[in-house]
């Protein structure tokens, strides 16, 4: 019992690195790391706290394909651009913004 549990330990930690290293935490406010390496070493020491906690921020942390994105480039997916729609705001002002499919709108939904 006590090697799967090292192992979920280790498999989301890593897990947490990979997509913390995609998001920019300077602008997360609250308790907890704000970076990549503070994020893996919180989850090593403390995991039973520090994996929610990193779930429970993560939204709140934009992904720096999307700060690029809002700065004038193109929203994509990895496949494409991304059509009009409500994406998560990569500003971090507000929970979503709205994409015209070619820029980032002033509407904005909390």
């Amino acid at each position: 019992m006590g090697v799967v549990i090292l192992i979920i330990v280790l498999v989301t930690t890593v897990w947490v690195g990979i997509d913390a290293s995609a998001r920019d935490w300077s602008q997360v406010k609250g308790a907890g790391p704000h970076s990549t390496g503070g994020w893996i070493a919180f989850c090593l020491l403390v995991w039973i706290g520090a994996f929610p906690r990193y779930l429970w921020l993560r939204g709140r942390a934009p992904k720096v394909s999307e700060i690029a994105a809002a700065e004038g480039g193109a929203l994509t997916n990895g496949e494409g651009p991304i059509g009009e729609g409500w994406y998560q705001d990569p500003t971090g002002s507000a929970r979503l913004r709205w994409w015209d499919g070619s820029r980032w709108t002033e509407h904005i939904a909390t």
